[in-house]
């Protein structure tokens, strides 16, 4: 028997959530999905919003649960073939919504970036949600499905050209235009927060720390915290903040895969800026500003007046000409033996903001919509292990491209 919905948009009322919600409103007129949270004032004014768009939207349905009463959160379950989330910080808001989503066979899909929380929910649930064939797929946005899919998209096409997978690929993000919103802001601190913790320290440290716990060590060291030149590309480097997520989850897809990319495979991401005089001082200044943010952001003081100040807070975000300007690109670099490959992954639009948008929707009605169509692979899953060939198809269709280059 189906549910009523292929999918409920949990957190619609969130910057990111209202972007979601108006993508599945102009783009899937026909979709079966609804919104929830718990503030019926604030969804009401949601729906009102969307009407104005399409004026079939005063009849979506509207769905009240508490992030915190795990018997709402069934409730809402049963109703839907995929939970899609935007409410973050998942470390304090997301456990009960998972552990909903296993007991009712519901997949589930969300935007976390947060390293440790990711690694408790495998610990909890990953097991219990194989068995029961349900696909809990974190870090379905900007991180980390541009350089997840991108690496995955890489390794297949080289296996399918006879080659081989590549033993390392180095990705280098040359192209970075976009805003940033209070709840990415509120994640970041979260996450800062628990690095006090000696053990999360440790942790986190670990270039493999979301793998299973018997993959937990390969032959990368860790992610680049300096400006350095990389003769490779030829480009002068700087570290890159999202790495430390996107290069965990490249490397569980890895392991899930039964190291399909190879035991030893390595893989690192950066800001990549040209040569001379210009690039090497863009890419120290990078350097320093990643380093004084993270030590800013860490200290408790610091991170108030950074917050009362400077910062957006949670329900704000770029606006939409901001969002319209965005931009991204990076470049992958594929050495296999000794030749070498390049590779791009691009597109136009606020990378953490419009696009992670469209990213998050199209996940989610890869579950609802393709589910026969996707991998055999169960639990707590990436991007690239769970949607494969059916998502990079969606967002390639969406105007993402994934493509070879001549370089």
């Amino acid at each position: 028997m189906s549910r009523s919905f292929q999918v409920l948009l949990w957190g619609a009322t969130g910057f990111t959530g209202k972007l979601v919600a108006e993508y599945l409103c102009r783009t899937y007129p026909n979709l079966r999905w609804a919104i929830g949270g718990r503030n019926q004032q604030k969804l009401e004014q949601v729906r009102r919003q969307l009407t104005a768009i399409d004026p079939k939207m005063k009849d979506l349905p509207v769905v009240y649960a508490d992030s915190f009463d795990l018997d709402s959160l069934l409730a809402m379950c049963k109703q839907a073939d995929v939970i899609c989330s935007t409410v973050g910080p998942y470390s304090r808001l997301g456990t009960p919504l998972v552990r909903a989503c296993v007991q009712t066979n519901t997949d589930y899909c969300d935007l976390t970036g947060e390293a440790p929380w990711i690694r408790s929910i495998i610990d909890e649930f990953h097991d219990e949600a194989a068995s029961r064939k349900v696909k809990i797929v974190h870090c379905c946005g900007f991180d980390s499905i541009p350089f997840d899919l991108g690496v995955w998209m890489i390794q297949q096409e080289l296996k399918r050209q006879g080659i081989g997978p590549a033993s390392e690929i180095r990705c280098y993000v040359t192209r970075l235009k976009g805003g940033i919103s209070g709840g990415t802001i509120a994640s970041m601190g979260e996450v800062l927060e628990q690095m006090r913790q000696p053990e999360k320290r440790r942790l986190s440290a670990n270039p493999y720390s979301l793998n299973p716990t018997d993959k937990l060590s390969g032959p990368d060291q860790g992610d680049q915290l300096y400006s350095k030149w990389d003769g490779i590309a030829n480009m002068w480097t700087a570290p890159f903040i999202m790495a430390g997520i996107n290069t965990r989850i490249v490397r569980r897809t890895n392991a899930l895969l039964d190291n399909s990319y190879g035991a030893n495979f390595c893989y690192s991401e950066v800001m990549g800026y040209r040569s001379g005089f210009r690039g090497w001082f863009r890419a120290k200044m990078m350097t320093v500003g990643f380093l004084c943010m993270g030590a800013l952001m860490f200290l408790r003081l610091s991170r108030k007046i950074l917050l009362r100040l400077f910062l957006p807070s949670p329900g704000q975000g770029p606006s939409e000409e901001k969002m319209k300007n965005g931009r991204f690109k990076a470049m992958f670099c594929a050495i296999h033996g000794t030749d070498k490959s390049w590779w791009e992954v691009s597109f136009d639009g606020d990378p953490g903001y419009s696009q992670t948008a469209i990213m998050l929707a199209e996940s989610a009605l890869a579950l609802g919509l393709d589910r026969s169509n996707l991998s055999g692979q169960y639990g707590v899953i990436t991007p690239s292990v769970g949607l494969g060939d059916v998502l990079l198809s969606r967002l390639r269709a969406r105007g993402m491209i994934f493509r070879t280059v001549a370089r």
